[in-house]
């Protein structure tokens, strides 16, 4: 079986990998335990699930080898500031485990102006009125020179695995028979259901596209992720193109491919409903086989914060690609400020992959142009009918878009000498 995306797909769907093209995205069941598991998936490289499959799960799964899909519809935006580009961010949840393991704990630091300013009261702010703050997270992201490649000791790690699987396995399978012999039917076919699952999930092979962390553009990234335009946290994406396009535009899972071909869906919904209907008689039971039942239960939720916490998965994909990030977060008194920040930090003068969080206007596009450095007769006219009001937005924004990014600068282009 080989599982792959449409490759015919609009560019601005931000994926090799694309959408489907037989079933529509809003086709699953349970949109976040889609986007937990293909951010699982893209990071292990494997089915990303804890040992116990829980209830739904399996056919879950199975709608996902279906569709092979890096998009989910609990998705956030993309907008590429350097080529002016909006896309839905690519491999579900994959960016945001990474991005909160990185910024968790950071101090976030205010930006000149944050505070009230005298200018608030030329442009009708009050003191007393709440203040839109913003928290941008900016991300360094990096290949971290002399770090192990994908490739770099792939028989060890495979051995280990593979041997911790089957004792594993022998284990619950001495498990299994041991609540046959009491009587635990209902345990006994759980337990068999996560051996079924854990072999299943061995013939399953997730590869990698042929692009997979590479860059054919000499230009540093700089890409905004938010979950939608109105957003009051945002994580700006910097640093190394070949990092972030993998992350957040190019899907990390090429294929999917089993020795089962297209049987091995079918086969994870049918252990679904066995998995369902041997609950249903645990349940019906009142008795020692739900007791019974508990343990593999407990065992499992306290594996799953051990071994398969979403910490432990994206530093062990740090470590095993080579991929350094450091973060540094800053609040800001509105979008504005951001904004110019942002325009003037990155590489191209593009203006319009703000239009949709920013509304295009003549006092914005006077800004822009300060911003930007252009002093042409059409805009010093443009500016020359404003009115007073917006003269004062313009001076207060330019002044503090110049002093956020004054701040912002070395955590912008900060080299990356250790992973977070």
């Amino acid at each position: 079986m080989s599982i792959t995306g449409s490759e015919d797909v609009p560019a601005s769907y931000g994926t090799a990998a694309g959408f489907p093209r037989f079933l529509p995205v809003s086709s699953s069941g349970s949109a976040v335990f889609f986007e937990w598991l293909v951010g699982r998936t893209a990071l292990a490289r494997r089915i990303g699930t804890g040992f116990f499959p829980p209830v739904g799960a399996l056919a879950g799964i199975a709608d996902f080898l279906d569709r092979a899909c890096s998009i989910s519809e609990v998705r956030r935006t993309v907008w590429d500031a350097n080529w002016s580009s909006v896309f839905p961010c690519a491999n579900g949840s994959a960016s945001d485990i990474l991005t909160q393991q990185a910024v968790h704990g950071i101090p976030i630091a205010d930006v000149p102006g944050t505070k009230t300013s005298p200018i608030d009261a030329t442009i009708g702010v009050s003191k007393s009125q709440g203040r839109r703050y913003q928290t941008l997270y900016i991300l360094n992201c990096n290949l971290a020179p002399h770090a192990p490649t994908t490739s770099a000791n792939p028989f060890a790690s495979f051995v280990l695995l593979t041997t911790l699987e089957r004792f594993l396995l022998h284990i619950v399978l001495g498990l299994s028979s041991l609540a046959i012999l009491y009587g635990l039917y209902g345990t006994a076919a759980c337990l068999f259901v996560t051996i079924v699952f854990r072999l299943l999930r061995r013939l399953a092979r997730v590869t990698r596209p042929p692009g997979y962390l590479s860059n054919n553009e000499d230009m540093s990234v700089c890409m905004l992720v938010a979950i939608h335009e109105n957003a009051s946290t945002w994580y700006l994406y910097c640093g190394s193109r070949a990092v972030v396009d993998t992350l957040l535009n190019k899907s990390m899972i090429h294929s999917i491919t089993s020795p089962l071909g297209t049987v091995l869906p079918w086969f994870l919904r049918a252990l679904a409903a066995f998995q369902l209907a041997a609950l249903t008689f645990v349940a019906a039971q009142k008795g020692w086989d739900g007791v019974g039942l508990l343990a593999p239960v407990t065992v499992d939720w306290a594996t799953d914060r051990l071994c398969y916490t979403e910490g432990r998965l994206a530093r062990s994909w740090m470590r095993r690609e080579g991929v350094a990030v450091t973060a540094r977060g800053f609040r800001f008194s509105g979008r504005t400020a951001m904004l110019g920040a942002i325009q003037l930090l990155k590489e191209k003068k593009a203006t319009s992959w703000m239009d949709g969080i920013l509304a295009p206007s003549p006092r914005r596009e006077v800004w822009l142009a300060r911003l930007n450095g252009q002093t042409d007769e059409n805009l010093m006219s443009l500016e020359k009918q404003l009115s007073s009001r917006d003269q004062a937005w313009l001076e207060l924004n330019s002044g503090l878009a110049y002093s956020a990014a004054d701040v912002m600068r070395p955590a912008f282009g900060s080299p990356i000498t250790a992973e977070c």
